[in-house]
């Protein structure tokens, strides 16, 4: 079954998502107040105009997004999400400013999940919120939120750390020299795309790496690498005991490669990236609640079975919920955030390539898992039967006439 993006809260949601607004200036909340008016029976807004104003309302009320104005007097938007992070760190996180220099930018990309223009159009304001709250489902059935909030510096490969600091000291490096380097690498390309289409956005959305690099622009680019707050080498062995973290960069980069193959023409930007940013979820744990990672990956291991499907067992979603839910309240594009969302769902077998990116992503995980036998060891997966075997043996051949 393939997971399906709702551009809102539905009727089933438990309740309507609370989001509170600050701004110092009363006239411009109430210009948001009026904008809102067409989604006022799928969200509550609770209103502050001071950091002062919005903890007291946090403090007191089960709220699921701030959304503040960068400068106001006393305490800042940025003080204001420091403490949101520290107290409430299921809490999604956006500034809205008119002031969004890079230099700002940098300072907050931990604090802030997404920055939004100021004055903002009503459809990119909605559409901010639909984001910001179409994975809260995942909040109620696990820690995706909590996990999601206590992530600190997104871990990478030290290799491609190190060569990505020195290709941009390279007075020779092209746009086209980094960007292939950060396309293989999940956690850096992560950040760049949530950059690119929240700070940075002009208006359409950047659904390659490259494109995000252009926009971004090398400068930013470098200091985002040179940021260890931002960026932090990850131990080799650090994913799992005795699994270096090489096997799952390795696997992602199949994937990614695979879902490249086999998606038409016209999806296979999104398929590449949803295949690379798919393991991040996996990347989160390892960092931010290790011991949470290491023991569904022993439950899969004691039964045979998949690492997401114990992760559901045990804790109602998965690496991939967790790197949708993230990936989403980053703003990047629906359709990035819907492939990854369903890349541990199983694909109709009957079906055959060129694929849809959602189910080329599927596909692409069950070829790498079950079609190259390379004892790459991880991540564990679930037995397929005769029917699912067949259609991956014909979803490899035509990778290899592809590639004729």
């Amino acid at each position: 079954m393939t997971a399906t993006l709702t551009s809102g809260p539905t009727a089933a949601s438990c309740e309507r998502p609370l989001v509170v607004f600050v701004d110092d200036e009363p006239g411009v909340l109430d210009g948001i107040r009026l904008a809102l008016r067409p989604v006022r029976r799928e969200y509550r807004f609770l209103w502050a105009n001071s950091a002062a104003e919005a903890r007291a309302l946090l403090d007191t009320n089960d709220v699921d997004v701030v959304i503040t104005d960068m400068r106001m007097p006393g305490a800042t938007g940025a003080d204001l999400l420091d403490a949101v992070r520290n107290d409430h760190p299921a809490v999604v996180r956006y500034i809205l400013s008119g002031e969004a220099s890079p230099e700002l930018i940098m300072r907050t990309m931990l604090t802030a999940h997404r920055w939004l223009a100021k004055p903002c159009p009503r459809d990119v304001l909605i559409q901010a919120l639909n984001d910001a709250t179409r994975y809260r489902r995942l909040t109620h059935a696990g820690d995706v939120a909590d996990v999601a909030g206590a992530l600190t510096a997104l871990p990478t490969l030290p290799e491609k750390y190190l060569r990505l600091r020195a290709l941009l000291t390279d007075p020779d490096a092209s746009l086209d020299d980094v960007a292939a380097l950060v396309s293989t690498d999940p956690a850096i390309a992560a950040k760049l795309l949530q950059l690119a289409n929240s700070a940075f956005a002009v208006g359409v959305e950047s659904t390659s790496v490259r494109d995000a690099v252009a926009r971004i622009g090398l400068v930013t680019v470098g200091q985002l690498a040179l940021s260890v707050e931002v960026l932090r080498a990850l131990d080799p062995g650090e994913i799992l005991p005795g699994l270096p973290a090489t096997a799952l960069d390795a696997y992602g980069n199949a994937v990614n490669e695979a879902a490249g193959a086999l998606a038409r023409p016209a999806d296979r930007m999104v398929a590449s990236v949803g295949g690379l940013l798919s393991q991040i979820g996996i990347m989160l744990q390892s960092s931010a609640r290790p011991e949470r990672l290491r023991r569904a990956h022993e439950v899969a291991l004691e039964r045979g079975i998949a690492l997401h499907t114990a992760e559901r067992e045990l804790y109602g979603a998965t690496h991939a919920d967790l790197a949708a839910y993230l990936l989403s309240i980053w703003g990047l594009p629906a359709d990035i955030v819907l492939a990854v969302a369903s890349s541990t769902d199983d694909p109709d077998p009957s079906l055959d390539p060129p694929f849809d990116a959602a189910t080329a992503l599927q596909a692409a995980r069950l070829v790498v898992s079950h079609g190259i036998d390379d004892d790459r060891g991880f991540p564990p997966t679930d037995p397929i039967d005769d029917e699912m075997r067949a259609a991956v043996l014909r979803w490899m051949g035509h990778m290899s006439e592809g590639d004729r």
